[in-house]
């Protein structure tokens, strides 16, 4: 019996997946052109100074150089995690060196998002119904806020370089707040595809009330790979999941130009009107569409008409037009 369905949204630019339980978005998964390497790639890179290596023009920084290997050599890349966006830069992919390598470029790539979901069992529909449609972009503008409600209070997330901030607030006694917390979170976390460091700052309680929230957070995080530590008397708790990429609280806090370029390329591909069309774009947004002329040029093709753009700074969202 299949738990789950996955409805898939190939895009100009972005494949998303989402994975719907028992009518509620349990997964949301992004693949973008920018990407680069998906974790799980395997890559022929050449050896750079500081534990570097450059694949197509790539860089992945390296967990360790064995010494048989010297600089300028090609070495084969497992790609452990693909590259993240981060405030004002793009944090490099990361991998570890499995031998030297008989080329360069991509050596052995990872299978589809569809035939890794499938994988898990699930039933892959190439759809994007309206209710699915609808829960992703309330999740999305979720992310992009920062806030979740919970019982009586709310969950506040800040990513950062080290990890995710997560503030608990509410009202009312606080046990049952810490644990309507908890237990929202561990769905937020597989939602948004959190992984690295997660710092969790709980209300104050007692030394059973904390035991007792770290064990429900425990069960709520179900079959997710962790690990934690106890909620110490400042009501903090550490969690660490497995990173493989950037999660969608990432991409909707340092990356909001690319993702309103993708939306206006996709907006211009669905436009029923016949002609020619111009994407009006702010200028975070237009400014990827000119660093990317191939995105734009892909959207043109799929829609069989001319495309342009233009830069205005008072639009706040962006439309497309008649050109």
């Amino acid at each position: 019996m299949r738990l789950a369905e996955a409805f898939l949204s190939a895009r100009t630019g972005e494949v998303r997946a989402a994975v719907m339980e028992k009518g509620r978005l349990a997964e949301m998964h992004v693949e973008r052109w920018t990407d680069g390497f998906p974790a799980g790639s395997v890559v022929g890179g050449r050896l750079r100074p500081g534990r570097m290596a450059i694949a197509c023009g790539q860089p992945i920084r390296l967990a360790d150089v064995p010494p048989s290997l010297s600089e300028g050599m090609l070495a084969a890349v497992k790609v452990t995690r693909a590259a993240v966006p981060e405030r004002h830069r793009r944090k490099p992919a990361e991998g570890r060196v499995l031998g030297p390598a008989p080329a360069e470029g991509l050596l052995a790539p990872v299978p589809p998002l569809a035939e890794r979901l499938a994988g898990r069992g699930m039933l892959v529909r190439e759809a994007w119904p309206d209710e699915v449609a609808e829960a992703w972009q309330d999740a999305w503008t979720e992310a992009e806020l920062g806030e979740i409600r919970i019982p009586r209070g709310r969950l506040s997330l800040v990513p950062t370089p080290a990890g995710v901030a997560v503030d608990v607030d509410g009202e009312g006694p606080p046990h049952p707040l810490a644990v309507g917390a908890v237990e929202i979170l561990a769905g937020v976390i597989r939602r948004f595809g959190i992984g690295g460091l997660v710092l969790l700052d709980l209300p104050a309680l007692g030394r059973a009330e904390r035991q007792d929230v770290a064990a429900r957070l425990d069960v709520a995080l179900g079959r997710l790979r962790f690990e934690r530590t106890a909620i110490n008397g400042f009501g903090l708790l550490q969690l660490v999941l497995p990173r493989t990429g950037p999660s969608v609280l990432e991409r909707a806090w340092f990356a909001r130009g690319e993702s309103l370029a993708l939306d206006l390329v996709d907006a211009a591909v669905r436009d029923p009107r016949p002609g020619a069309l111009r994407i009006v774009a702010p200028p975070q947004a237009a400014a990827v569409l000119s660093a990317h002329p191939d995105l734009v040029a892909s959207a043109a093709r799929a829609a069989g008409r001319p495309i342009d753009v233009l830069a205005m700074a008072p639009i706040l969202g962006g439309h497309v037009e008649e050109a």
